[in-house]
């Protein structure tokens, strides 16, 4: 068992003694063909022509515990926008939330969800939130408590898009 150990610890080590020197990988951008397989290229420059469609990456990251699980790492903007209920990682979801121009989106009060933070991916948003009311516009950010009651109006004249990352 020691060795096993003394393993682990210098693999652990080793990994993060460099980190960004290990061999770094990109995914291409998402498509709506879902016949196409899973592209990793070494080089940004040399992605292919035909998007990645695949929709999720699944490895097995290193830890130091003796469990290796192999799990869902990185997701597809489609295989994100395909699943209207968001991803879920370890307790946590994620989704993607468009808001059409002149639309809004509630967020009733809940108990599911200990904490949402809304990220604006783009466009630019109106927020009430409990009594509360603001604009966001791209990049910026907010949080939603459990029990807090919200809604999002889009009163751009583009899509609003918010990333929305729940935690239980």
């Amino acid at each position: 068992m020691k060795q096993k150990n003394d393993a682990a610890s210098a693999n652990v080590a080793g990994s993060f003694e460099k980190p960004f020197g290990l061999e770094r990988h990109f995914l291409p951008y998402s498509s709506t063909d879902p016949s196409q397989d899973l592209t990793v290229s070494n080089n940004k420059e040399n992605l292919p022509a035909t998007p990645w469609t695949a929709g999720k990456v699944r490895g097995i990251v290193s830890s130091h515990t003796d469990e290796d699980p192999e799990e869902n790492i990185a997701f597809s903007s489609t295989y994100i926008s395909d699943r209207p209920q968001g991803v879920q990682i370890n307790g946590a979801n994620f989704t993607r939330l468009s808001i059409p121009p002149g639309k809004e989106h509630k967020f009733g009060v809940h108990d599911r969800y200990g904490l949402r933070m809304c990220s604006v991916a783009s466009g630019s948003i109106h927020v009430a939130l409990g009594k509360l009311r603001f604009d966001i516009v791209e990049g910026g950010m907010f949080r939603i408590k459990t029990k807090e009651y919200c809604v999002i109006e889009n009163e751009g004249k583009q899509m609003a898009i918010l990333h929305v990352f729940s935690i239980t």
